[in-house]
């Protein structure tokens, strides 16, 4: 994996992001799609420091699914109640 990709990625994701959140408030789904960039891009970028910390493919894949990044509880619960499916 190379580091330099995923920080590239991790920005087309923060602009995919944006874009989507700049949508008129009336697009289905355009919020929600812009917070699934935002975290998958949290995951990418996570991915990209473990492996610039050093830490081997395997390892950096694992830690990352281990959520190891420091997220805030509250932007965390944001995250969850934003992108929860309505039940119905």
């Amino acid at each position: 994996m190379n580091i330099q990709q995923l920080q590239d990625c991790a920005a087309v994701l923060g602009e995919m992001s944006n874009n989507f959140t700049a949508l008129p408030t009336d697009r289905e789904n355009a919020v929600q799609a812009g917070l699934y960039c935002q975290i998958v891009q949290l995951y990418v970028l996570e991915l990209a420091k473990h492996l610039s910390d050093g830490m081997e493919p395997y390892d950096a894949i694992v830690a990352t699914a281990n959520g190891e990044l420091e997220i805030p509880e509250s932007t965390a619960l944001v995250f969850k109640v934003l992108t929860a499916k309505p039940d119905k």
